[in-house]
């Protein structure tokens, strides 16, 4: 088995980065998935209700993350190690720590709505759910299953074979979702036309498929 790509996603359903290695921690990878989007009242916001979030990247620095919008504009912030707790709704989470006000405003202006961006400071006040196979004990970054999502390539290709069969069902310029053959459901999302989309519960080698699409996908022959 050889490992071809791996790809990180800082602030959850936002575009991220592909890297040449990853530092693989209990709850994840490092600096995968610590932070995310909010709405006023607290609720998390995925890219299943804004898509616009997929036109958005965020890229890891050291304590800190760089967001960048297609018009070149960016901003650097940094982890809100005393940042105020808010509650959430993320499941098995009580409370996550708001960034600085300029990010809130930024990403604001960028969605057209008023949010806010916050972080997970520490993942293990996260436990993976049993129903996920998460033992006693095991964190969770903000992933919604399970710390690791790994595609083989050929359930890729597989993929993309069924999108040209047909197996279609709904589209958009940013979000499309295909059914499963058999059973089930299988989300994906792509943020470009003409761009491989990532994919979800496709030939998983490990960690248990999700109701979304994964944010950190790896591909490995």
């Amino acid at each position: 088995m050889r490992l071809v790509s791996a790809h990180l996603y800082p602030v959850k359903s936002l575009g991220g980065v592909g890297v040449d290695r990853a530092d693989v921690q209990p709850w994840g990878l490092r600096h995968d998935r610590r932070w995310l989007v909010l709405r006023p009242d607290g609720g998390k916001l995925t890219s299943s209700a804004l898509p616009a979030l997929l036109g958005l990247t965020a890229a890891p620095g050291a304590g800190s993350i760089t967001l960048a919008a297609r018009d070149g504009s960016s901003l650097t912030v940094v982890e809100p190690a005393d940042g105020p707790p808010v509650p959430t709704d993320v499941s098995r989470l009580g409370t996550v720590r708001l960034a600085a006000d300029e990010a809130h405003d930024w990403l604001s202006a960028r969605l057209g709505r008023p949010v806010r961006l916050a972080w997970l400071d520490d993942p293990h006040r996260r436990p993976m759910s049993a129903e996920h196979g998460g033992g006693p004990g095991d964190p969770l970054n903000l992933s919604d299953a399970g710390p690791l999502l790994v595609a083989t390539v050929p359930s890729l290709r597989r993929l993309r074979d069924w999108i040209v069969e047909g197996a279609l069902e709904a589209a958009s310029p940013r979000r499309s979702r295909w059914r499963w053959p058999g059973s089930g459901r299988l989300w994906c999302w792509t943020d470009r036309p003409n761009r491989s989309p990532r994919t979800a519960g496709a030939g998983y080698a490990s960690a248990p498929s999700t109701s979304g699409c994964p944010n950190a996908a790896t591909a490995v022959r």
